[in-house]
């Protein structure tokens, strides 16, 4: 079987033209920067060895660099400290569809994601009764979430960092609004972001083929 090697965010364009693909596995890279500070981010790649967080945040690392993930009522967290991860899970994950807030404590910097993008069916849980989900588009592309088939329903909310505060817009009476000026959300390549899901327990289901 022929695998595809790609510099992503490529997939962007592929997945809006699977056909130009000559594999059904793609696999490559993501580059996304780091700013000092609070980053809000995604790995959209399947390492292939269950995308834990000590190894797809490769040392050298600043000392302190810690990596936050929310379980729904509160936060886990990894450090490096003294050359070593420590913290609350060693087999934390940030898998496609998920998100980890990462606290850089040094200057900005770049990591890098290698792995396969996910082909198929893939589905994001979106827990509801007006609780928080941090998730992420399994797929690694700039997208709009209506054109990613997200299940937005009235009163969901969608708020994307911005390293000082945050971006949001609500799903009211049929149609977006908020900072996006009355279109859906747009999500980067590596960005996560949070979900108020307002209704009953919801699925957000991508299904991405290439020939």
């Amino acid at each position: 079987m022929r695998r595809t090697t790609l510099l992503l965010p490529a997939v962007a364009a592929l997945a809006l033209s699977a056909s130009a693909a000559t594999s059904s596995n793609i696999v490559g890279y993501v580059k996304v920067n780091l700013t000092s500070g609070f980053n809000l981010v995604a790995n959209q790649l399947d390492n292939g060895a269950g995308n834990k967080v000590v190894d797809l945040f490769k040392a050298p690392l600043p000392e302190g660099f810690t990596v936050f993930k929310f379980n729904g009522t509160s936060y886990l967290s990894l450090s490096f400290v003294d050359g070593a991860w420590e913290g609350d899970d060693q087999n934390m994950t940030a898998a496609p569809g998920e998100g980890v807030f990462v606290r850089n404590t040094g200057g900005a910097s770049t990591v890098t994601f290698v792995g396969e993008v996910k082909t198929g069916s893939s589905t994001v849980n979106l827990a509801g009764g007006n609780k928080f989900n941090i998730v992420s588009s399994v797929i690694p592309q700039q997208v709009k979430l209506d054109d990613a088939g997200f299940p937005a329903t009235e009163g969901d909310s969608v708020f994307r960092f911005t390293g000082s505060s945050y971006a949001s817009d609500s799903f009211v009476d049929g149609a977006w609004e908020g900072d996006s000026g009355g279109s859906a959300p747009t999500v980067k390549v590596g960005e996560a972001f949070f979900v108020r899901n307002a209704g009953a327990d919801a699925a957000w289901t991508r299904n991405f083929v290439v020939n």
